[in-house]
């Protein structure tokens, strides 16, 4: 059996239920698997190992007759391992780790339909002296599929275009990318500043 909770404040003789196509709940809000509340307003489950690999979402009911009160919004989660899951509602996790043979400043600019957002990436130096660069993420999982990113190294721009996160596998709700393919050869910081 695996964990799987989430950290949610509902209103009193509410509850929260695990719903998906495993073979015991079959996407039915009545076969959802109800989730134990603990201190902190954290919600968990036990599921069962036979449901695996599951798609599944988080829904909100009244307690006493399994009412919707609220849906999870976003792109189904997927459960496709036996560790234990910590979600978050209705985001999804991102991790990046840049492989790298030079010490410098890397950012990644994220974009959406706001606009762009530019964070800086943590620097680590692994057992063979290279660098590795890394982020974690968490971003709204309605609009992954409108997400994209790009590297900054200082001031250089890598030279491919924009990367999408919806390329890379779910695994228990969390993206994780490893780039190792970024070339920074040509500088078009004066041009993507003046465009963005």
């Amino acid at each position: 059996m695996s964990s799987i909770s989430i950290q949610k404040h509902v209103n009193y003789g509410e509850v929260i239920l695990i719903v998906g196509d495993c073979h015991l709940v079959q996407w039915n809000v009545q076969n959802g698997i109800q989730m134990e509340w603990n201190p902190g307003d954290v919600w968990r489950a036990q599921v069962e190992s036979c449901c695996l690999p599951m798609n599944y979402r988080y829904v909100i009911v009244k307690q006493n007759n399994r009412q919707i009160v609220e849906w999870e919004d976003g792109i189904n989660r997927v459960f496709n391992n036996k560790k234990d899951v910590e979600d978050i509602w209705s985001h999804i996790k991102i991790r990046m780790k840049v492989n790298s043979f030079v010490d410098s400043k890397m950012f990644v600019n994220l974009y959406s339909e706001k606009g762009r957002s530019k964070i800086r990436l943590d620097k680590f130096v692994t057992e063979e002296n290279k660098f590795e660069q890394k982020l974690e993420v968490d971003i709204p999982s309605k609009s992954i599929n409108s997400y994209a990113y790009k590297y900054q190294q200082n001031k250089r721009w890598e030279r491919n275009g924009v990367r999408i996160f919806s390329k890379h596998p779910i695994i228990n709700n969390v993206i994780e990318i490893i780039d190792s393919d970024i070339n920074f050869d040509l500088n078009y910081n004066q041009i993507l500043e003046n465009i963005y």
